[in-house]
């Protein structure tokens, strides 16, 4: 049961403080697990943690929308939120972002508009599932304000794969619940009842030691929140910069790259300990680079997408075909704390959001052994094989 209400008088409030607007995002879909796994709480909490989260190393690419566009990004709008990444790459995260021209290019697609405004992102991986002329993260006021840089912010915290810190079912936050629909009834929000409870009230199923600090955190003026008390009578208003806590978080999924990358040799096996979600990377050097393909899909070679990087490689005039995977793809998450075994073995860096089994490398390969790799007989199995075997025809095909 809440509190009586404190008078307003003794309330406190900044000096000319008017409502802001708020990122409204849209619910999220609710993973569907087996009644199984959802029996052990931490168990599908880890699952439902992990399995929307980037692989470390993935390279972002982002665009804004063009002049022609409903979304237009004016440039001074488009500098702010180019700012914005290059704070969160200061915190030294293993992510990498690169801005690119062709929206049909980037994972992360950027509007602004202040005839909706509303701002609103996707949350991390979920943005593979938004379609290609719709953006993942959009703007609706100016972001050239402190309190629009800290939107700027908020919205990429959404990208890397972070909540509403108020959300947080950890943070004991009780709320004047009516207080709270009527407050964001009114503009400057004009939220309706659905989008007031999803962003506000609805708990989501992870969370830590609550940050009233976090730039995922909204204002909150006096009469909203009920505890803890000195919110209610004082108000959240939080500096809206990356916090400590954040950093911590930031670092805690996407740690700093090492310098330098084991190299893999042919011929010569690899055996790696360790824990379930941790991830290792190496580099490959092909001895011999040929007929390269400026295609995308089911291509041997270059991409014409950035950043793809696979090589045709040959040995003994006879290559062994294998399926090679990109970073952030869902099959790259299944290689997560598997063995890696074999003459070389490898995940390679790479764009996300395409199926895998459409990019191969040849002379190397890939053997898992690990339980938590590709279960024999499984649809991921399934893709494994017809790659193979796609991989094979554009080999044959490549010989003629």
């Amino acid at each position: 049961m809440a509190r009586p209400r404190t008078p307003r008088s003794s309330k406190s409030m900044p000096a000319n403080y008017a409502p802001k607007p708020r990122c409204r995002n849209l619910p999220r879909p609710v993973p569907q697990l087996p009644p199984s796994v959802m029996a052990d709480t931490r168990r599908a909490a880890a699952i439902i943690s992990m399995r929307s989260k980037w692989v470390n190393r993935t390279d972002l690419h982002y665009c804004f929308f063009g002049a022609s566009s409903h979304f237009s990004v004016p440039t001074v709008q488009a500098d702010a939120v180019r700012d914005a990444f290059r704070k969160w790459k200061a915190v030294r995260i293993g992510l990498e972002f690169q801005e690119v021209n062709q929206l049909s290019e980037a994972e992360v697609r950027i509007g602004y508009s202040t005839a909706d405004g509303s701002s609103a992102s996707a949350v991390s991986r979920d943005v593979l599932n938004v379609p290609l002329n719709k953006p993942t993260s959009v703007y609706g006021w100016d972001l050239t304000t402190p309190y629009g840089r800290g939107t700027a912010l908020h919205e990429l915290g959404h990208v890397l794969g972070m909540e509403h810190e108020h959300q947080n079912p950890f943070a004991g936050i009780k709320w004047h619940e009516q207080a709270v629909y009527d407050a964001l009834a009114k503009p400057p929000n004009s939220w309706d009842h659905n989008s007031r409870y999803h962003n506000i009230l609805e708990k989501q199923v992870q969370g830590s030691t609550w940050d009233p600090d976090s730039i995922m955190e909204y204002e909150f003026e006096p009469d909203l929140i009920d505890e803890p008390e000195k919110y209610d009578v004082n108000g959240l208003f939080p500096p809206g910069t990356i916090s400590s806590a954040n950093k911590e978080w930031a670092l805690m999924w996407y740690p700093a790259l090492q310098q330098t990358l084991t190299t893999l040799e042919l011929f010569q096996t690899v055996s790696v300990d360790f824990g379930t979600g941790q991830q290792v990377d190496f580099a490959i050097r092909p001895i011999e680079v040929a007929e390269v393909h400026d295609r995308y899909e089911g291509c041997v070679g270059h991409s014409a997408r950035p950043n793809l990087r696979m090589s045709t490689v040959r040995r003994d005039s006879s290559p062994a075909t294998t399926t090679a995977v990109k970073t952030g793809t869902r099959a790259s998450q299944a290689f997560q704390g598997s063995d890696l075994r074999g003459a070389t073995s490898s995940v390679l860096p790479g764009t996300v959001g395409q199926d895998f089994a459409d990019v191969f490398v040849e002379g190397f390969d890939l053997a898992l052994t690990s339980p938590v790799g590709i279960p024999a007989g499984s649809a991921l199995a399934q893709e494994v094989s017809e790659g193979n075997q796609k991989s094979q025809h554009h080999s044959e095909r490549n010989k003629q």
